[in-house]
């Protein structure tokens, strides 16, 4: 969603960017800075997410930190752990 559309749906459910950022125990400038892109905050996206009633990557589709990749196997990460120890093993044999 682009800013403007996000503060519209904060307003049409009765709250603004103040009440949230007092909600929060942060500044207007940080819920502000977050809803305009300038800022990012899992907490504070979250949250408005959860106000407006989206999940928050309809909210913050553009914003990658906001999306959880799955969890690794235990295999899968002993592989890459591997990967990085020959890669770092390579760098100190130069």
């Amino acid at each position: 969603m682009k800013p403007e559309q996000i503060k519209q749906e904060i307003a049409v459910k009765g709250f603004s960017i103040s009440l949230i950022a007092e909600s929060l125990g942060v500044g207007v400038a940080t819920v502000s800075a977050v809803v305009n892109g300038h800022s990012t905050s899992l907490r504070t996206a979250s949250f408005i997410a959860k106000v407006i009633g989206l999940e928050i990557i309809k909210v913050f589709p553009a914003v990658p930190q906001y999306t959880r990749q799955p969890k690794m196997s235990k295999k899968n990460r002993q592989l890459k752990l591997q990967q990085l120890n020959d890669l770092l093993d390579d760098d100190i044999e130069r």
